[in-house]
């Protein structure tokens, strides 16, 4: 179970990542015009600079003389950033700086920010310019500490004066004091009092006095500028930085999701799960050069003669293959010829039909395939090959007139032919609906070829329901580029011939020679090729002699 669902998770990313390759266009504008859309903006948005400067306060408790806090404890952050911003230190700092701003603007572009645990704060200031930036948060922090310093020594300066005022009521108490005790007896109990009362005033004379003391010692300064605003970094609003990346992948998702829109919105084919999806059976082969050549050559080649290993191994030799062409054009594809040729390169008589091909396209393939005409009738004209020995060509001209003899197509798929004879139709894009339909009732597997975002999804829909409808098996598909050219240009002169078993026995070593190495001393060994019958030029027996070099 688990597997399953790994394997449903793989298929659902590797089809993800194909829309993704196959749509790159999309993501690559998406990212385009988020970018533009970054740039723009911050063409057209009002920068402005924000500096900062640090300031680190000195915290005067109200309870001077307990020691049981510290500073940071002490500060009220919330009291501070409405002093840092109150009327006062603005309106003093508006004066300083002369830039003309309203108390409302310069609250507005103020921004005070305590850090926690500390006696630190963060005075910030936005302008159009970075040089008035740093003017302004320098002198909203000075004016800061000017406002703090000044409360701090009113504030001292208060309590000081409370307690000069206790001092002298209390010295004037003494006074009178002294005087019971000049006027007293000495062992009169009123002298006794008076000594006792001059005793405790003397020592809260005293407290008042080291309280006075204190207080004249306290330091009233607001507090210190740490670092100014032309020290510290300023920051820029709107940043070009986190606009661009911003930007950038907002534009990532937008192409992500304007190339699956585009998939989904696309109604031709994309791959090969697609083309199975719409019925076109198994991919048999998937040919990837945007440029074919008759005869096939190259890794072309190999794949060409995979399906056909893949073909006969359902079908087996003897069978009427159709090949239907659903590419966008009028061109047929070279998948039937190359699909010919290759049963033939196998040892396999092949017919292949050309049904409504066009007299240019068949003039190409006598040249390139050194066809020889072997039987001319009304309206079907029949080939073979000296260049591919076993191929058998045949070209017929379907008449859409009433009364016409028709039907070619028909008649060849439903004639009894010799054993083993394997044909091959190529039915053209451009062919008529009754030659499709012939054809898929009469063969006996059924071939679909699709271009990629080419062929129309509609298009396969309607060919399947077409085909299904008169029983026709469609073996499987095979899926080309767009927009691939196909070039018919003459074979290599080389002998293209089967070789018999017997010929192979023949051209074996000897028993004396196995195992050691040795060889005929001749150069050239005797090879006997069967030609078949229709490879005679005179009638006689199709077996020749050919005498092959051994290099």
């Amino acid at each position: 179970m688990t597997h399953e669902l790994e394997e449903g998770r793989s298929l659902d990313l590797g089809y993800y990542g194909a829309v993704l390759r196959r749509r790159w266009r999309a993501v690559v504008v998406g990212l385009l015009v988020g970018m533009l859309a970054g740039g723009a903006y911050l063409a057209m948005a009002s920068k402005s600079a924000t500096a900062t400067a640090t300031v680190n306060l000195n915290v005067i408790s109200s309870d001077l003389f307990g020691a049981d806090k510290t500073p940071s404890q002490l500060l009220d952050t919330q009291t501070e950033v409405q002093v840092a911003t109150s009327q006062q230190v603005l309106g003093a700092a508006a004066t300083d700086l002369a830039n003309g701003k309203s108390l409302a603007q310069m609250r507005a572009s103020t921004s005070v920010s305590p850090v926690n645990g500390a006696t630190i704060v963060k005075v910030s200031y936005s302008a159009p310019t970075r040089s008035q930036a740093v003017a302004g948060a320098d002198a909203i922090a000075k004016a800061y500490l000017a406002y703090r310093e000044s409360a701090a020594t009113e504030k001292v300066s208060q309590s000081v004066d409370k307690l000069e005022a206790k001092k002298a009521d209390l010295s004037k108490q003494l006074t009178k004091v002294n005087e019971v005790l000049d006027d007293s007896s000495i062992t009169g109990a009123r002298h006794i009092q008076a000594q006792t009362d001059r005793r405790l005033i003397n020592i809260e004379l005293a407290s008042l006095v080291s309280q006075i003391n204190q207080f004249n010692a306290v330091n009233t300064s607001g507090g210190t500028l740490l670092t100014s605003a032309e020290e510290n970094p300023v920051k820029w609003s709107p940043s070009t930085k986190l606009v661009m990346i911003g930007g950038t992948l907002l534009g990532l998702l937008l192409g992500v999701m304007l190339a699956f829109l585009t998939n989904a919105s696309d109604r031709r084919v994309a791959d090969g799960p697609t083309l199975s999806g719409l019925g076109g059976g198994e991919i048999l082969a998937e040919l990837k050069a945007r440029r074919a050549v008759v005869p096939a050559e190259g890794p072309e080649l190999d794949q060409v003669r995979a399906l056909r290993e893949r073909l006969l191994a359902s079908v087996g030799p003897g069978g009427n293959v159709v090949v239907m062409d659903l590419v966008i054009r009028d061109r047929p594809s070279d998948v039937a010829v190359n699909l010919a040729l290759s049963m033939v390169e196998r040892g396999e008589p092949v017919r292949l039909v050309l049904p409504d091909h066009g007299q240019d396209d068949v003039r190409q393939l006598v040249r390139a395939l050194d066809l020889r005409a072997a039987d001319t009738a009304s309206e079907v004209v029949s080939y073979t090959s000296n260049w591919a020995t076993g191929l058998e060509v045949v070209v017929t001209e379907e008449s859409q007139e009433l009364g016409a003899p028709g039907a070619r197509l028909g008649n060849i798929l439903s004639a009894t032919h010799r054993p083993g004879l394997t044909t091959v139709v190529a039915m053209p894009p451009n062919a008529s609906r009754s030659l499709w339909l012939t054809a898929g009732r009469l063969g006996h597997s059924i071939i679909l070829v699709a271009a990629r975002r080419e062929t129309r999804s509609s298009a396969v829909r309607a060919r399947v329901s077409e085909l299904e409808a008169v029983g026709a098996v469609i073996h499987g598909s095979v899926l080309l580029p767009r927009r691939r050219s196909v070039e018919i240009k003459p074979a290599a002169r080389r002998a293209f011939k089967r070789v018999t078993a017997e010929a192979v026995d023949g051209a074996m070593p000897s028993d004396e020679g196995a195992g050691t190495g040795a060889v005929p001393d001749e150069s050239e060994v005797d090879l006997t090729l069967d030609l078949g019958d229709d490879a005679a030029d005179d009638g006689k027996s199709g077996r020749r002699e050919v005498r092959s070099s051994r290099s």
